[in-house]
């Protein structure tokens, strides 16, 4: 994996589209505490109380492909998160 790939809402977006049609999707609601990129899209589905939380996650990363990187919110949580796991380990 490139170092930027763990930043990247694409690979996001592609990996929660493949697990869909596959029938694991439902894994980032499940075990949140594995998927923690996914938690605040599933954090915002549950609290809208969507049917079907991966689909509604799908579309929350399509819409934050539109805007330029420093603005989704998804990419600064994938960068916290890094850190986190980065200071961690030292």
């Amino acid at each position: 994996m490139r170092f930027f790939d763990q930043f990247s809402t694409q690979k996001m977006y592609n990996d929660l589209d493949e697990w869909i049609h596959i029938g694991v999707g439902y894994d980032i609601v499940e075990l949140r505490d594995q998927r923690k990129e996914y938690a605040p899209l599933v954090k915002i589905a549950i609290e809208e109380r969507t049917e079907d939380i991966p689909r509604h996650c799908l579309r929350q990363l399509k819409y934050q492909l539109t805007v330029p990187f420093y603005k989704r919110p998804i990419f600064w949580h994938c960068v916290r998160l890094f850190v986190r796991r980065f200071f961690r380990c030292q």
